[in-house]
């Protein structure tokens, strides 16, 4: 385990973290107990395999095209972190990412960046075998809350709540990927749909989900 003892790290529009854990011997992330440690102005690239981030804040990114945390490894999980103000998604799932756990964190303020022609999400998930759950999405500028796309597959998204998006729905579910599961969330107060469904390769359930003025 890796401790980041308190204060604030600047260090550039990106960091890449890029060595690999293993199954069973997998490297965490994390604050030193008792402070905090804050990225302001980076984003945090996770590329490499078993890697836990677990209870930083990621804050400040204004940079054009530039994302809270980037993840493109295996076997990762994002668990209990801060992520606010930033230029475009709070938390991306490269195409390339499999078996990512995202759980407990909560995302706010994010898509500031006006000049992107795209929607920017709360969480962009991609790749495969990813269980997203029990974060807090809130106050999305310009996308979705969780933004399911384009072939995401064998992925669960339980036990979230995405909040106050101004020009979108609480989720999207927009995937040609099989065996996607949105079950016991809560969307409320978002600008378009509560849960926004437009397809699915197949074996999809959408249940037990709660939607309010939306």
């Amino acid at each position: 385990m890796g401790c980041l003892r308190g204060g604030t790290y600047t260090d550039g529009s990106t960091v890449a973290w890029s060595v690999d854990g293993t199954a069973s011997s997998p490297i965490t992330l994390t604050e030193y107990p008792g402070e905090q440690a804050e990225l302001v102005g980076t984003t945090f690239d996770v590329v490499g395999d078993y890697l836990t981030v677990r209870e930083l804040t990621i804050r400040d990114v204004p940079t054009v095209d530039h994302d809270g945390l980037a993840v493109s490894g295996t076997g990762d999980r994002i668990e209990h972190n801060l992520i606010q103000r930033i230029a475009r998604h709070g938390i991306l799932l490269h195409t390339s990412t499999r078996n990512v756990t995202v759980t407990r964190n909560f995302i706010a303020d994010v898509g500031l960046n006006s000049g992107n022609t795209l929607p920017d999400h709360g969480i962009y998930v991609q790749g495969s075998g990813h269980l997203v759950a029990a974060n807090v999405f809130a106050d999305i500028r310009g996308g979705y809350g969780i933004h399911v796309y384009p072939d995401a597959h064998d992925t669960d998204v339980l036990h979230n709540t995405a909040v106050g998006s101004r020009t979108r729905s609480g989720i999207v579910i927009e995937t040609t990927g099989d065996g996607i599961r949105v079950a016991n969330n809560v969307f409320a107060q978002n600008d378009g749909y509560g849960i926004h469904f437009v397809r699915c390769g197949g074996d999809c359930l959408i249940d037990t989900n709660l939607a309010r003025g939306n």
